[in-house]
């Protein structure tokens, strides 16, 4: 599934002393199965971009198109609908709910698609078992560490097999061999064709990258390959 922008604008505060301009003016291109890398400094507007991108915020300005279809200014339920159904989005606060165990988190997109909860505990158990998280399925999500929410928070964005997958910063809390778990696992994405946008400063995430962009003060570029 291709990703474009036309003039995508997000203002925080808009019209007080304070106002922010996060994301300004950005138009990009992004094709069907490419692997993006968005980097650059803490506060340059990457997670706000990708909350666009992923249809959970909406913009001051500017369009964003699924294919040919400027999916913008849909309803906010028929915005609802494309997300379950086209976009694992895995956030950088996890947003997980902590009272559920880390398989019925996992499974919470199955809910809406008819499938049995048999089915769902068992899609959700390999997801997170690829994870290394096998040991960990019925734990409590309150009771397990900050990397291994992570995981379950990426499991959670997998499990319906998305055709767009959105991460930010998906390695940022975990340790070096969990991290190369994931990183396997977007390897693995890539080959399948799925279109994957992450923000991320880790070299080996971005090192898998097909194309790189760099983000700063809110304007986006193409970023070198060095």
């Amino acid at each position: 599934m291709s990703i474009a922008t036309r003039n995508l604008t997000k203002i925080f505060l808009r019209g007080q002393a304070n106002e922010v301009t996060a994301v300004d003016d950005v138009n990009i291109s992004i094709q069907g199965g490419d692997f993006v890398a968005v980097t650059g400094p803490s506060g340059s507007g990457k997670s706000t971009l990708l909350n666009l991108l992923g249809l959970l915020t909406y913009p001051t300005n500017g369009d964003v198109m699924y294919g040919e279809q400027p999916v913008t200014q849909y309803s906010d339920g028929r915005r609802t609908s494309v997300r379950r159904d086209m976009v694992g989005f895995i956030f950088q606060q996890y947003n997980l709910l902590p009272y559920l165990s880390a398989w019925e988190n996992a499974a919470l997109p199955l809910i809406c698609r008819g499938v049995s909860s048999g089915e769902m505990r068992r899609r959700a158990v390999e997801v997170l078992s690829r994870l290394g998280m096998e040991g960990r399925v019925d734990f409590r999500v309150a009771h397990l560490s900050g990397g291994e929410q992570q995981r379950v928070a990426i499991a959670r964005a997998l499990i319906a097999k998305p055709k767009i997958v959105i991460a930010d910063e998906p390695t940022a809390s975990v340790d070096e061999a969990n991290a190369k778990l994931i990183i396997d696992i977007f390897k693995d994405l890539k080959s399948t064709g799925r279109t994957i946008i992450v923000s991320t400063h880790d070299a080996f995430l971005i090192r898998e990258a097909t194309r790189r962009l760099y983000m700063a003060a809110g304007k986006l570029k193409e970023a070198d390959n060095d």
